[in-house]
């Protein structure tokens, strides 16, 4: 199974030169932000994911793409604040 993203993670597409050969040119894509939308059990190469700011959901794969921010990160940040008050 496949814990690489979680729902709510935010990532973006590697530069070409780490993330090699792409079938498609991605275009105006090239610099977008994507939010994982689904995740896929028992697939470790591909998950879902909305394109920032169109919203169009894609099949992504793993290798072309690199976390920005985990929504698990941000949880702990948040409770370790709140429980400081």
């Amino acid at each position: 199974m496949n814990d690489r993203y979680n729902v709510g993670d935010l990532v973006r597409f590697k530069p070409k030169k780490i993330a090699g050969f792409r079938p498609i040119d991605w275009g105006s894509m090239e610099n977008s932000l994507i939010v994982v939308s689904r995740v896929l059990p028992g697939n470790s190469r591909c998950f879902y994911g909305f394109v920032c700011p169109t919203g169009d959901e894609h099949l992504w794969n793993y290798d072309n793409v690199e976390l920005v921010s985990s929504v698990s990160d941000n949880h702990e940040k948040k409770i370790a604040t709140n429980n400081d008050h």
